[in-house]
């Protein structure tokens, strides 16, 4: 019981303190709390941010250490990607004392698979291709953009970032793209070592070295 005017206003004074921080309390969560389609809309303007940043690199290559695993094929050996324009490449793919060399070589016309053996074959789409003549199951066309860090702009994707807002890990179409390690090239991160999977099968890639103008 309040026996005299100043316990009323001490009391008073306690209240309204009490208020006060349970005010600010609820204010510092709610600014906290980030709703999942602020951290996608915050993605995809990063994700934007590099891909116009990478664009003004017309000619780029790569060379690494590539491992490709299933259940019914285990194959390594080394990789060779050079891009000359949006649709001119050449990939190759060449056991580790480099003999047996496939070499993918790619238009706006169309896609040829030249085999060890000396055998060519010719096609309008490069996945169709490979998996008809080698059986792999490689995106050639969303390969090109995940081995730089980016998403293919054409398909729906999920992506983690780190706090360099580089990719840590995406994935589209059933197939999950994780960023284990990038490197910096001039003023551009690229991807040096990165995991793909997809179903049953698991591509390792170690790129040692980046080209680019």
């Amino acid at each position: 019981m309040i026996s005299s005017p100043m316990e009323y206003s001490a009391v008073r004074f306690l209240l309204l303190v009490t208020a006060l921080v349970l005010c600010c309390f609820v204010a510092s969560c709610e600014s906290l709390s980030v709703k999942p389609e602020q951290v996608v809309a915050t993605n995809n303007a990063v994700i934007e941010h590099r891909q116009s940043q990478l664009a003004v690199l017309k000619n780029w290559q790569l060379d690494g250490r590539i491992s490709l695993v299933t259940d019914n094929e285990a194959w390594s050996g080394q990789l060779y990607w050079q891009q000359t324009s949006v649709s001119d490449y050449f990939i190759q793919f060449s056991a580790p004392s480099g003999q047996g060399a496939m070499q993918l070589l790619g238009s706006s016309e169309n896609v040829e698979l030249r085999m060890a053996n000396g055998k060519s074959y010719q096609a309008k789409d490069a996945d169709t291709l490979l998996r008809q003549e080698t059986d792999w199951e490689l995106p050639i066309g969303s390969l090109w953009y995940w081995i730089r860090g980016l998403p293919n702009p054409d398909l729906p994707v999920k992506t983690t970032l780190d706090q360099q807002g580089l990719i840590q890990d995406l994935q589209q179409n059933d197939w999950h793209v994780e960023y284990k390690r990038y490197q910096q090239y001039d003023a551009f991160y690229f991807p040096r070592k990165i995991v793909i999977q997809h179903e049953d099968m698991k591509l390792r890639l170690i790129v040692t070295q980046w080209t680019v103008s």
